[in-house]
């Protein structure tokens, strides 16, 4: 992994799913995908088979993250809903308004693009959604902390039901 990226697992592990926190904690609600694996991580999720990876900087390491998993969950806070609301969008195109210096959505379709994976992961991008920061500060709001957890909730049934498809 490049620097900027952080991750529970070798980089020699193939895993079945990734799910990446993408945001900057120092811009408060701006790290809540962060916080989401953060609280994973404290959950216990993270294993060979599933890959917990925090990403604060260059969106595209998500190129080095798709090489080893067979499908891949960002998480992204997003400026358009209101605070709190998550959004779940399987492979989106278009743009959700993002404080990095591309979206998600279209990092992931260029690399796609690009071919230097294949076959690419199926992906998805789940996206909270946040208040404009207007200050730098560590720490979510309220609203968005409950979020994360429901984040967090719904991601660990992702992960059951993962595994379970991949054993049955």
């Amino acid at each position: 992994m490049r620097s900027g990226a952080t991750e529970s697992t070798d980089e020699t592990t193939r895993a079945r799913l990734a799910i990446v926190g993408v945001g900057n904690t120092l811009a408060g609600n701006d790290g809540v995908g962060v916080r989401v694996v953060e609280m994973l991580h404290g959950r216990g999720r993270g294993s060979r088979e599933v890959l917990l990876v925090t990403l604060e900087g260059d969106l595209f390491d998500l190129e080095d993250i798709a090489r080893r998993t067979g499908r891949l969950i960002v998480v992204d806070s997003w400026v358009g809903g209101e605070p709190g609301e998550i959004l779940v969008e399987k492979a989106p195109h278009g743009s959700r308004n993002s404080f990095h210096q591309a979206d998600v959505s279209s990092v992931l379709h260029a690399l796609e693009a690009l071919g230097h994976v294949t076959p690419f992961p199926d992906w998805e991008v789940w996206c909270i959604g946040i208040p404009v920061p207007d200050r730098l500060e560590e720490g979510l709001s309220p609203e968005v902390e409950i979020a994360a957890i429901e984040a967090a909730d719904g991601l660990e049934r992702e992960i059951d039901g993962h595994l379970h498809e991949q054993t049955a």
